[in-house]
């Protein structure tokens, strides 16, 4: 009789509910973004001497320090530069409802110190999530753009018209103050060329998906 009983009692509520009932931030999609911004937090703490090991350095890369194309984006140049990055990164994370984005800002990581490497060799250094984060938000806009265009476009010309700025003036005035060092525009621009690649090669890889007759 009790074993009846116990196997006519609903089952235990899956892992999937379990985390459905957890706070926001700290649900799964948002398990990868406070990994990221715990690993800035603790890499800002090391000594400078192990912090420039994993910026970005051209010649050193060059060599075959192949890691720094992906660790110069964690590295901050002091408190002011990394809050101020956090803070962006999570506001276009809570505005646009970004899912998984590991493969995304692998590949803007990837793209944004490439761009320098090939394109932008007299930058001896870099270190910084800004270049990834303008990737992110090309993406996320073109993104919205599918569902709501009017506004999309305006923002999408408005971070257009940042980088053309960016390009020809040089930094926004104040952001040099804010970050406490040089800004790398050329980083900015490079980022978010790739966030709109990025979004061009998923959009092919949905069609073909479709396409597909299985």
């Amino acid at each position: 009789m009790a074993q009846s009983q116990a196997q006519g009692r609903p089952a235990l509520p899956g892992l999937r509910h379990r985390l459905s009932i957890l706070p926001p931030i700290l649900n799964q999609g948002r398990i990868t973004p406070l990994l990221l911004s715990s690993l800035c937090f603790l890499i800002l703490l090391l000594p400078d001497s192990w912090q420039q090991v994993l910026r970005y350095e051209n010649t050193a890369i060059g060599n075959g320090q192949l890691w720094r194309l992906i660790t110069a984006h964690l590295v901050h140049l002091g408190w002011p530069h990394l809050l101020l990055n956090l803070l962006a990164f999570w506001l276009i994370l809570e505005l646009f409802f970004l899912a998984d984005i590991r493969l995304r800002l692998l590949l803007l990581t990837l793209g944004t110190s490439l761009g320098l490497l090939l394109f932008s060799p007299d930058v001896g250094w870099y270190a910084g999530f800004s270049g990834a984060l303008h990737g992110l938000l090309a993406l996320a806009l073109l993104d919205r753009a599918l569902t709501s265009p009017q506004s999309s476009v305006i923002l999408l010309v408005l971070l257009a018209g940042k980088l053309l700025w960016e390009q020809l003036q040089g930094p926004l005035p104040g952001s040099v103050s804010l970050t406490q060092g040089s800004v790398i525009v050329d980083a900015h621009l490079y980022g978010a060329i790739s966030g709109a690649v990025i979004w061009g090669l998923e959009r092919v890889a949905l069609r073909f998906r479709n396409e597909d007759p299985e």
